[in-house]
């Protein structure tokens, strides 16, 4: 802005050079635009400048970084080495990542509630343990964006101190003298990792894909050809999170092998709806022989927000069954199923009665943890994500949330108790109440010695007898 010299303000006069000369008349003079100095101009485009590229050296310096397949490999190899659990994974495929990351964190905690791991445990460096790693690789690219990457040689020079690795106090109770023994420890060893690993390409960078690597090491186990990716079985969800366990479970009734592919999430398991062709037609052939049938006769779900996605539970179940000419049906909210035809398996299981006097033969100890057991209630089911207006049920999330449940579930002084109960000072009475005590007429000394007859074991032969010196004065 300038004042009413000319000046800008702040800057001094401004300077302006004069017109050339010339003979032509000056033309009208339109109002001078009021503009920003180019000193302040210069500035702040230097400062957005600045700031760009700040920005984007953090992002190099922060991201996977993984311009190349084996970059790829190198970056999750290096964050392993350092500890860095959470580093692994940003290594990982993204659309694997994110059915990964909640478990680690989740159970992490709960096994540090549990006297597993310690409480402080720092999953982004996990000490008592390194690694560096030389590695030598090179890849192979089975279609755009998908390649392959073999190790083919390296080392690794490995780093370790029991006595610092991050675990609880229940583990240190019980081996606390074991972890000190050794000391830390050093090795450096040659790099085998005979398998390949995949590798998919997101947005301009490399990862790891854990989905890839175990469908290629089976393609490569059956010695199939690589699958056409016009083939791929394509994801079909459910109009909502219920319709989709509703869909999941009746097409596991009906061993429907290729609705259940379709009924996953085409990002996290993308590597199955694009090898399923290789094994889907062997699958459906053999199922066709089979000679049992089960259907769902009536089914009560529950839907509960959890996570990413939606938590869905079976709360009730009807079955109606045939194997064999064998009928099974279990009525909603029943244990114990009816059995109508011969059958050589033991359904009695699965009925409550039975479960009581299983447990009332163990010792004490452990008969009252099981007891205190069956009253946890695990908040398990199918975890459904939406993906693209569908919903889908996500396996890797729902058997990862499944077993997380359960910790969580488990008293913190579960294990505790548990070592009590088998601590051989609380069996050694159980046991021996079942053996036979000898009598008089079994420890008489006749020659200078004591024989003794053990018991024997039903179906197997009897045990040679046990002589023992007489006792000093007999």
């Amino acid at each position: 802005m300038t004042d009413d010299s000319g000046s800008f303000a702040g800057f001094g006069p401004a300077w302006v050079p004069p017109p050339p000369p010339s003979s032509e008349p000056e033309p009208a003079v339109a109002p001078a635009r009021r503009r920003r100095p180019l000193g302040i101009v210069g500035a702040t485009v230097a400062v957005v400048a600045v700031l760009v590229a700040g920005v984007v050296a953090v992002t190099a310096l922060t991201g996977p970084s993984a311009n190349t397949p084996e970059d790829a490999v190198r970056g999750l190899l290096t964050a392993a080495g350092n500890g860095d659990a959470l580093g692994v994974l940003d290594h990982v495929d993204p659309a694997e990542r994110g059915a990964v990351a909640s478990f680690l964190t989740d159970g992490t905690a709960d096994l540090a509630r549990l006297g597993v791991l310690a409480p402080d445990i720092d999953l982004h460096h996990i000490s008592g343990i390194s690694a560096s790693f030389s590695v030598d690789a090179t890849h192979n690219d089975l279609r755009p964006g998908l390649a392959t990457v073999q190790v083919t040689g390296g080392s690794v020079h490995a780093h370790v101190d029991a006595a610092q690795l991050p675990l609880g106090a229940f583990v240190r109770q019980h081996a606390g003298t074991a972890l000190g023994k050794g000391g830390p420890a050093d090795t450096t060893s040659p790099l085998h990792i005979t398998a390949p690993i995949a590798t998919v390409l997101r947005g301009g960078t490399w990862y790891v894909s854990i989905g890839y690597t175990a469908a290629e090491a089976a393609r490569r186990k059956a010695n199939l050809p690589l699958p056409d990716p016009n083939a791929s079985v394509p994801a079909v969800g459910a109009p909502n999170a219920e319709a989709a366990v509703e869909d999941f479970l009746h097409a596991l009734a009906n061993v429907d092998v290729e609705r259940l592919i379709e009924l996953t999430p085409p990002d996290e398991m993308a590597a199955l709806h694009d090898y399923a062709p290789l094994f889907l037609p062997n699958v459906k052939q053999a199922l066709s022989h089979s000679t049992f049938s089960v259907a769902i006769t009536s089914l009560e779900l529950d839907q509960t927000a959890h996570g990413d996605g939606e938590l869905v539970s079976v709360k009730r179940i009807g079955v109606h069954a045939t194997v064999n000419g064998t009928t099974i049906d279990l009525a909603p909210g029943s244990k114990c199923p009816t059995v109508t035809g011969a059958t050589p398996v033991d359904l009695s299981a699965w009925c409550a009665g039975t479960a009581g006097a299983a447990t009332s033969a163990l010792p004490a100890g452990l008969s009252d943890l099981v007891g205190n057991l069956r009253g946890t209630r695990a908040q398990e089911g199918f975890v459904v994500v939406e993906h693209g207006g569908a919903w889908y049920v996500s396996p890797t999330r729902t058997v990862l949330d499944g077993i997380e449940a359960v910790l969580h579930a488990v008293p913190s002084d579960f294990l505790t108790k548990l070592f009590a109960a088998f601590n051989p000072a609380s069996l050694v009475p159980a046991i021996t109440s079942h053996v036979p005590r000898p009598g008089p007429a079994d420890l008489q000394c006749v020659n200078g010695v004591v024989t003794m007859t053990l018991p024997s074991v039903p179906g197997s032969s009897a045990p040679p007898p046990v002589t023992i010196p007489c006792p000093a004065g007999q």
